[in-house]
């Protein structure tokens, strides 16, 4: 399916499937014909129970990200070589068998913490620091892994697994504030001011988020494409406190691309500072 070498393998990127893991892998291995972008596919797919199927060569691309984009330059794309809908070439795919809203199971959890080791120490080109989840590269078009994902136990994982040497991704060691003060409401009509929000987006897009559209014309406003990259940032990085407010309401709420919950959305001081720890921690 997926025969094209990588140019170098640089990133991990986290999903999950949606559909169960017989869905997954049919959908996977079924004939799409020749046109790529039909195809896909993952290098990995882990069970709940933590099994793992290797669906493609780690030393082959596989079709698992589709379009979207990383800020060169940025935390996430340090090196610029990620070209706009180009991850593919770059990234190792990893799909969680979970069905968009519940939890990561300890044992696949640590399964992946486990794989994610093997390939940091078969693949010397992959920074373990940068890792994305598909809603990273795709803000407007994708929300995975839910928020659900341990991220945090990720980030720690030399200090939690005594046969784990490195740590995966980075996770801000500040507590959410949640009676901080309001920077931005994300709510019409909204008080923001253009200072506030263009800061929002210049930190966003440091960390390496496409949060600017051509020739920044919508710099300082809280457009719809801004909107999705707060979101994005929130379901990896303050993803506890995203499941804890949701869930007196609908975590479904959190995929949500347009008519936002309004957490997802609003910015205060507490969500600002853990921005630009994020970004301190990934430099």
């Amino acid at each position: 399916m997926a025969q094209t070498l990588f140019m170098q393998q640089s990133h991990i990127v986290q999903h999950h499937t949606v559909a169960d893991y017989d869905r997954t892998v049919a959908l996977f291995n079924a004939n799409k014909g020749e046109k790529m972008w039909n195809w896909g596919s993952a290098h990995y797919v882990i069970r709940e129970d933590g099994l793992i199927d290797c669906m493609v060569n780690p030393e082959y691309r596989a079709y698992h990200s589709g379009n979207g984009h990383l800020v060169p330059d940025s935390r996430m794309n340090p090196t610029a070589q990620v070209t706009t809908n180009d991850l593919n070439s770059w990234s190792i795919g990893i799909e969680n068998v979970n069905d968009g809203y519940s939890i990561f199971p300890k044992e696949q959890m640590y399964a992946n913490i486990l794989l994610m080791e093997e390939l940091v120490k078969t693949f010397k080109t992959i920074n373990p620091k940068i890792l994305l989840g598909h809603a990273d590269w795709d803000p407007s078009r994708k929300c995975d892994p839910n928020p659900c994902f341990d991220w945090k136990l990720a980030a720690n994982a030399s200090e939690k697994f005594e046969e784990i040497e490195h740590n995966f991704g980075v996770y801000p060691s500040s507590e959410y504030r949640s009676d901080s003060n309001e920077l931005i409401s994300g709510q019409n009509p909204d008080t923001a001011n253009y200072d506030d929000i263009k800061s929002v987006q210049d930190i966003l897009a440091e960390i390496g988020y496409n949060v600017f559209n051509e020739d920044k014309k919508n710099e300082g406003c809280y457009d719809l494409q801004t909107r999705n990259c707060v979101k994005a940032f929130k379901n990896h990085y303050l993803n506890t406190s995203v499941v804890k407010i949701l869930e007196d309401a609908d975590i479904r709420e959190y995929e949500k691309y347009s008519d936002h919950h309004p957490f997802m959305i609003k910015v205060d001081e507490s969500s600002f500072e853990i921005m630009g720890e994020v970004a301190d921690l990934l430099a």
